[in-house]
């Protein structure tokens, strides 16, 4: 009887005890990074025609996103996708990569690119290091320049945002709080 109760007594320590007594994961806080930069461009447009008086087209484009104030940011590869219309402006889709082949993903809208003017921008996420990333921006760009019916060149200047990267828990510290 009495093995009976001191088995009975280790087996009610250890299930009050849980598997491996870890402690709760802590929440991540957000690393905030400002930024500044400006973006040179080159690419393609195709228009569509369509109702008397009015413009559209879709582009693409790819250039480098230099950064004056990169809060740590390196200069990254951009490509975008768009649509412009002459009634309503033009939204695009973008991906800024790094070095590493890590990624920001970002929405984009604003006025129409030939006419120069500003727009706005919201990072949506990311891989990698930018993994759970947000954030927001605003630009305005000049020298949107069509070549001839296909190619377009530009620079847009006054790249200004916030970006908000979750940290990572620190290199040997398990998801889980204790240590590898």
């Amino acid at each position: 009887m009495r093995r009976l109760l001191i088995a009975l007594l280790a087996l009610a320590t250890l299930a009050a005890c849980g598997p491996g007594d870890r402690a709760a994961a802590p929440p991540l806080s957000p690393e905030e990074h400002a930024f500044t930069g400006r973006w040179t461009v080159t690419g393609e447009v195709r228009r569509l025609p369509f109702e008397e008086g009015r413009r559209v087209g879709n582009f693409q484009m790819r250039g480098t996103i230099h950064f004056t104030d990169g809060g740590g940011l390196r200069d990254l590869g951009a490509e975008m996708l768009g649509l412009a219309d002459s009634a309503t402006g033009c939204t695009a889709r973008s991906v800024w990569s790094d070095a590493d082949g890590d990624r920001l993903f970002s929405e984009m809208s604003g006025q129409l690119l030939d006419r120069g003017g500003s727009g706005e921008g919201a990072i949506t996420g990311g891989t990698g290091k930018f993994a759970g990333a947000r954030g927001a921006y605003t630009f305005s760009w000049t020298s949107m320049v069509e070549e001839d019916d296909f190619r377009i060149n530009g620079f847009i200047r006054d790249l200004k945002g916030t970006l908000l990267i979750p940290s990572r828990p620190a290199a040997g510290v398990s998801g889980e709080g204790g240590t590898r």
